[in-house]
């Protein structure tokens, strides 16, 4: 194997399974029921669980909190120049990594969290003032982003 950032990541036995965690299957940005939230929850309802021991959770915050790190340091955020001017045009994706930044910082211990976490609200709830038109739709005009955004934006 290379020796990449992600062939760094541990592999992590919970119970008699062993589970090699990568970027990618922690991507966070692949539309609803992505894997990367599947990990955040299972580490934050499992963490207390008798098979999820202090190595196993520990491994599992460092892979999330790595994963943070490139969510941040990649940020899909976009400007193009409209009416002259530089403005934001920002769509789907970046959305996609600012909940995964507010869910890794509602998990996650630490400062680095708290902060990806009070950052992703703001700049959620101002994607949301930009990408949701006055008649409610995500301004791309696709059904399925509209929906996958949706979710995003309203949880339940």
């Amino acid at each position: 194997m290379r020796n990449t950032r992600e062939s760094l990541l541990p592999s992590v036995r919970i119970g008699s399974s062993r589970i090699r965690l990568s970027r990618c299957e922690l991507a966070l940005r692949n539309g609803s029921g992505h894997p990367g939230d599947h990990w955040i929850w299972g580490y934050y309802f499992f963490q207390q669980s008798a098979c999820f021991d202090a190595k196993a959770r520990s491994q599992v915050a460092s892979s999330l909190a790595l994963h943070g790190e490139y969510i941040w340091n990649n940020l899909e955020f976009d400007k193009r120049v409209i009416g002259g001017r530089y403005r934001r045009h920002n769509g789907n994706h970046y959305v996609s990594d600012l909940v995964g930044l507010v869910y890794l910082g509602l998990v996650l211990p630490g400062r680095q969290p708290g902060r990806w976490l009070e950052w992703g609200l703001q700049e959620l709830d101002r994607e949301m003032q930009t990408q949701v038109l006055s008649d409610g739709v995500h301004w791309e005009l696709s059904p399925s982003y509209h929906r996958l955004c949706w979710n995003w934006f309203c949880p339940r």
